[in-house]
């Protein structure tokens, strides 16, 4: 752990605690650099994507669409990864009735035409959705909802090279991914006010 300045969208250089770690997934595709750190049951990772100076974590984020995202996760090579990374803690929530309603699911939250007659009697429907979700990065490991991480070493044929260093002591974006679909369960992004949203599989 070692004391920094994190340099938030806003302008400002903010005191921040880094942590140092020895990474061995590197990620790099256009537009940013990143590694992956794999949690214990091997199915799912943590992923931080720096983007490239002069870029912000949410134009990296809308430049990559499914495809380009699977190839940029799958394209992990095995380098020693010299990675900085800040604590910090989110959370998030909403309600999502009106998204829902939105996107043309009506009728579940309306008495008179809501039918959930195959899941119980009497005039069941959907009174809201609500969505909560947290992540928290610290010397401990990352958690997100029920996931926990431990650091997990692989190991590599390759000589030894010099490390890729990411140094993540601005704005960032970061994903816990499923590793077998490559597709990301959730997204945030640390500008210096954390936040984060969840994205469906």
């Amino acid at each position: 752990m070692e004391a920094g300045t994190f340099h938030s969208a806003s302008g400002t250089a903010d005191e921040a605690q880094l942590m140092r770690s020895s990474e061995e997934l590197y990620l790099e595709g256009p537009g940013c650099t990143g590694f992956l750190k794999p949690y214990d049951d091997g199915r799912f990772a943590f992923a931080a994507l720096l983007p490239e100076e002069g870029s912000t974590p949410e134009q990296l984020l809308a430049s990559l669409d499914g495809p380009s995202l699977r190839a940029l996760l799958k394209g992990a090579s095995y380098d020693a990864v010299d990675a900085w990374l800040p604590k910090f803690e989110t959370s998030y929530g909403a309600q999502l009735r009106s998204v829902l309603g939105d996107l043309g699911m009506v009728d579940a939250f309306d008495p008179s035409t809501a039918d959930f007659s195959g899941i119980g009697s009497g005039s069941l429907y959907v009174g809201d959705v609500a969505h909560k979700a947290f992540i928290r990065v610290d010397e401990q490991g990352t958690r997100a909802a029920a996931a926990t991480s431990v650091d997990i070493k692989l190991t590599s044929a390759l000589e030894p090279t010099e490390p890729k260093v990411v140094r993540l002591d601005r704005p960032f974006a970061y994903l816990i991914v499923d590793s077998q679909l490559n597709v990301p369960v959730f997204v945030g992004v640390m500008d210096g006010g954390p936040r984060a949203f969840s994205a469906a599989a």
